[in-house]
């Protein structure tokens, strides 16, 4: 996201467009799922460096939750004792999946 605003910055810099026409072709070009979350914001977004800005922060984020979900897959395939959450009355409790408590906590015979 940060090169496709860098890229529209530039491209808009030698365009006629400005305000709200500007907006409406930087949300044409970007990904649909950004534009999608954007747009149901609960604060609109009314100037192109607010969408510059927010587009960026979103894609982001993105990334480094895809980025921390492959770190846990990978340190979970990795071996060692994998530990299950189980949540009871809202409250997590942690259980050694291989050290096989006796049901102490139990998720439900998984």
């Amino acid at each position: 996201m940060e090169e496709f605003v860098q890229e529209f910055k530039r491209a808009a810099r030698g365009s006629e467009y400005e305000g709200r026409p500007l907006v409406e072709k930087f949300k044409r070009g970007m990904n649909g799922g950004i534009r999608r979350k954007l747009i149901e914001a609960e604060n609109p977004l009314a100037s192109i460096e607010q969408w510059y800005r927010r587009a960026t922060a979103l894609d982001r984020n993105w990334r480094e939750s895809r980025r921390e979900k492959e770190r846990l897959r990978k340190k979970e395939v990795g071996g060692g004792a994998k530990i299950k959450l189980t949540m009871t009355l809202g409250v997590a409790k942690e259980a050694n999946a291989s050290a096989g408590n006796n049901g102490a906590c139990s998720n439900g015979g998984d």
